[in-house]
């Protein structure tokens, strides 16, 4: 596969947006770190040649959905604006599945690429596509075929991994569209306590405090499939990082210091 061609469309997409701004940033940032972690990821469970090179693809083009997302609703929370995985197979595939819905639903225009821009690689539309559009959902559908099972389960633990990053090296009040003061004040909700406890991913609509978000992305850690992948989190030490949040509300600080030890127990 020609990787060129896909880093040179992926520039030219993301060239139609203002990348001053700063969750426009994160999220180049971010596509370029899911792919090389899907490449490090696929080649770890014995992937090589073109089924690597697929991985590496659907890193770099599981989040295009989300440029227009920021631009259309200036938000990265898909409840309050628009699915941004579904949305991404929108952009690269077009009036296809139930892209009519999503496309009627935005207020503005939707800016499209051509997936067949982005790579000369052949036999894994399907592939890309089932990735793309599963790699946010709660769950990957149990009747899922194997193989892009697989490819799903690649894709989803790269992001999770690389989502742990970028909640150190960007502002929380640009992910969360949440002051500083209200992250630190805020308390966990109950609901989100006790998903951490059951060791679950936490559920979108289940978060209503602005620490929850905090909490969900800890818990994504919960839901990382491969071996290869849990060793990444505990080398990276992002997730410590994370982890070392002081609250200055008393309840949620010591919730905090709860979740640190039943995390590293877990890992």
């Amino acid at each position: 596969m020609d990787r060129t061609k896909t880093l040179k469309a992926f520039a030219s997409y993301v060239g139609q947006y203002d990348s001053g701004d700063p969750k426009i940033s994160l999220k180049i940032k971010h596509t370029y770190k899911v792919a090389e972690l899907c490449e490090k990821i696929g080649a770890a469970i014995g992937l090589e040649g073109d089924d690597l090179d697929a991985a590496w693809l659907c890193g770099m083009l599981h989040d295009i959905g989300r440029f227009e997302q920021i631009r259309q609703y200036n938000t990265f929370m898909d409840w309050k604006s628009v699915d941004h995985a579904k949305l991404s197979t929108v952009v690269l595939f077009g009036p296809k599945r139930d892209a009519d819905k999503i496309l009627e639903a935005l207020p503005l225009p939707c800016q499209l690429a051509d997936f067949r821009e982005f790579t000369d690689l052949k036999g894994y539309d399907d592939i890309v596509y089932t990735s793309v559009y599963y790699h946010s959902a709660l769950q990957v559908p149990e009747e899922l075929e194997e193989r892009k099972k697989m490819y799903c389960n690649i894709l989803r633990d790269a992001d999770k991994l690389d989502i742990f990053r970028a909640n150190l090296e960007t502002s929380l009040e640009d992910i969360y569209n949440v002051t500083t003061e209200e992250i630190y004040n805020s308390e966990i909700t109950p609901e989100v306590f006790q998903v951490f406890g059951e060791h679950r991913a936490v559920p979108k609509l289940l978060k209503k405090a602005p620490v929850d978000h905090l909490v969900g992305h800890i818990c994504l850690t919960f839901e990382l499939v491969y071996p290869v992948s849990r060793k990444l989190v505990k080398e990276q030490g992002y997730l410590k990082r994370i982890m070392a949040f002081e609250s200055n509300n008393p309840k949620t600080r010591k919730q905090f210091e709860y979740m640190r030890q039943e995390m590293e127990k877990f890992l």
